[in-house]
């Protein structure tokens, strides 16, 4: 926990401070930040060129999809000086990942108390959030929203919205699936989403993208 606060601590200090890139190995036309912005205190230790790794190979190692784009179709990025460099910033920018495979509804989850219920016309809605995936200068968190009419769940609405520092960093979220168990007391919100980063390296400009994934399973309701 402290190693996490520290490196967080760290990484908001670093953040703080305005870079200059140099001109050799940057764009002029748009705004940059190094990659050892993101980079994560136990991770950069990498030795450039030790690996003999090209840029693609790590970004299929990462599952990491990549798009070369013209530098005029990004107004900031990430500068990455070789593949070691892009291997510890991906491995530090996806060590908030989640996976939770099949979600499944816990029959011991706690039933939401009265006092969370907003009344809206003759329903009732409880509200859910949920961090599912941390990075903890950048973050993506999920909502749901239970109406309940009768002791019954009627529906349940959700997004999901990426919050913090986001230089170089973008979020495409899905609209969750909802799953209401036949009782209609508890339910499963599923969402997907896309973190895109903006890349520039060796000269090209890049669009390079990870999937995540996570659920908010909540009872609602008791069945009794």
């Amino acid at each position: 926990m402290k190693k996490s606060i520290l490196s967080a601590l760290t990484l908001l200090m670093v953040l703080a401070v305005p870079v200059s890139a140099s001109a050799e190995s940057t764009p002029t036309d748009f705004e940059v930040r190094p990659a050892s912005t993101y980079i994560l205190p136990e991770y950069e230790d990498y030795q450039p060129e030790s690996t003999g790794k090209t840029y693609e190979d790590v970004a299929k190692e990462f599952g990491v999809k990549s798009q070369v784009v013209t530098n005029d179709q990004i107004s900031e990025a990430i500068v990455v000086n070789s593949p070691e460099e892009y291997e510890a910033l991906l491995s530090s920018l996806k060590e908030g990942f989640e996976v939770n495979g099949e979600p499944q509804i816990d029959e011991k989850l706690q039933v939401a108390s009265p006092s969370r219920f907003t009344t809206m016309g003759t329903n009732f809605i409880v509200p859910y959030e949920k961090v599912i995936h941390d990075f903890k200068v950048y973050w993506v968190k999920a909502f749901a929203d239970a109406s309940v009419a009768d002791g019954k769940i009627t529906g349940v609405n959700g997004y999901s919205k990426l919050y913090g520092y986001q230089f170089g960093l973008s979020y495409v979220g899905q609209n969750p699936s909802i799953s209401i168990a036949s009782d209609k007391t508890s339910f499963i919100a599923t969402y997907r989403g896309e973190i895109q980063l903006y890349i520039f390296f060796e000269g090209v400009g890049r669009i390079d993208s990870f999937d995540i994934f996570g659920t908010i399973s909540e009872k609602v309701v008791s069945n009794t």
